[in-house]
């Protein structure tokens, strides 16, 4: 559990860090800034400032489908093991076949 947890937690740590480089690099954010407005759109809430300039808002559009799918990933890492154990805890793995253990 522990693993999946530090994976987890180096994925958030990673796409922070890919969504504060993209705005500061797009929209010249400080670097305040543009740690709010990726994790807020990592936290599904939205950003902050509306993008003002094309690259901008072309990568504010690319990171808003990526955090979208990331939510997803990040939630299948961490709780795909738990869902393991209660699979494991029930013996609910014992009728199926050979070939889908």
């Amino acid at each position: 559990m522990v693993y999946f947890g530090l994976t987890g937690l180096g994925l958030v740590i990673f796409s922070i860090a890919l969504g504060m480089w993209g705005y500061m690099k797009f929209e010249h954010m400080s670097g305040l800034d543009a740690l709010t407005n990726s994790c807020m759109l990592l936290g599904g809430m939205g950003p902050l400032a509306a993008p003002a300039t094309v690259g901008g808002k072309l990568f504010a559009s690319f990171y808003s489908l990526y955090s979208g799918f990331f939510v997803l990933l990040v939630l299948a890492i961490l709780v795909g093991p738990l869902f393991h154990k209660v699979i494991d805890y029930f013996h609910l793995h014992d009728g199926m076949p050979e070939s889908d253990k």
